[in-house]
């Protein structure tokens, strides 16, 4: 499993993930990923830098990407993680119960504030290796 697919599953945004998708739920994620954009201030062309690897420590694209689970159900307003939507989200993606358990198990942890905790949870999905 490559960085760039748990990125895809951490976004919750990437086109290339709505495969799986109905038209309707493909609209519903691409117009979250507008507003967040709007709402941010965070570039096209940070998200486009972070589906090859390069993630953006931009304040901009960390709200970005807190703003993007919060839309999802992820993440609450005030930053409470939803550890099974987050799991159910992830396990769209990885086959493996084992594999998903142990990302979130690595990969999740409170920071000082939510905007960094979904930064550093997406850098740390963007880097899991089995």
């Amino acid at each position: 499993m490559n960085g760039f697919k748990i990125l895809v599953v951490v976004c919750c945004v990437v086109a290339l993930a709505y495969g799986h998708l109905t038209p309707e739920q493909q609209e519903a994620k691409l117009e979250s990923q507008r507003h967040c954009l709007k709402e941010t201030g965070a570039t096209e062309e940070m998200v486009r830098n972070a589906f090859k690897g390069e993630i953006s420590d931009a304040p901009e694209f960390k709200k970005h990407l807190f703003c993007v689970k919060k839309s999802a159900g992820i993440v609450d307003d005030s930053g409470n993680y939803n550890k099974d939507v987050l799991r159910e989200t992830v396990s769209k993606y990885v086959d493996d119960a084992d594999t998903v358990n142990s990302m979130i198990e690595k990969c999740f942890k409170m920071m000082e504030s939510p905007e960094e905790t979904a930064y550093e949870m997406t850098k740390c999905f963007a880097s899991f290796k089995e």
